[in-house]
């Protein structure tokens, strides 16, 4: 029986995170990464402060935008 390579030993990355929404707190968000939240997360990473508000209420990450081969998607 042949032996295959997982898909992921290729190296070869085709979606990465441009954006993260985050809701709540903002004192309390940027102190939970770190002094410097754009550092935790690498600089080519939007991070979208929201409040609960704008969110029923919700708290944490809201969502993650993720730009494909195709276009960007948004996974909430």
């Amino acid at each position: 029986m042949k032996s295959l390579d997982h898909p992921s030993t290729d190296g070869k990355a085709i979606v990465k995170i441009v954006r993260v929404e985050i809701a709540g707190d903002e004192k309390r968000i940027t102190d939970w990464p770190g002094n410097d939240l754009a550092t935790a997360l690498g600089s080519e990473v939007e991070v979208m402060l929201l409040s609960p508000a704008d969110t029923e209420g919700e708290s944490g990450i809201v969502a993650v935008h993720l730009m494909t081969p195709s276009d960007v998607v948004r996974v909430d």
